[in-house]
């Protein structure tokens, strides 16, 4: 394994992923639809890196949902806006990891 392998891993492990996604999904219910950087805005964070894995993982379990495009003004780009999916589980559901048993 080279050292980006390795420092990847350390800092992934380090995050309590099922808190990180309960705290950016409880985001998304308070504000509404918003961008990744809107979001990481919202729970304070300055690297974009702190919910956009932790938003793609909520989108694959169907909480969140892509709906529109809108350019950010940051970067002058499009990026995507989201939401909580209608039918998608509320701030208090439990999320479970890819690995985790069902409760």
């Amino acid at each position: 394994m080279g050292i980006t392998h390795d420092t990847r891993r350390e800092s992934y492990q380090k995050v309590d992923i099922l808190t990180r996604q309960k705290a950016i999904l409880q985001a998304f219910e308070t504000h509404g639809a918003m961008t990744a950087r809107e979001c990481a805005r919202h729970l304070g964070f300055v690297d974009l890196n702190g919910v956009k894995p932790r938003i793609t993982e909520l989108c694959q379990k169907g909480a969140l949902e892509a709906i529109c495009k809108e350019k950010d003004l940051v970067t002058n780009r499009s990026v995507a806006v989201y939401r909580v999916r209608p039918t998608g589980p509320g701030p208090d559901a439990q999320l479970r990891l890819s690995g985790d048993p069902p409760p």
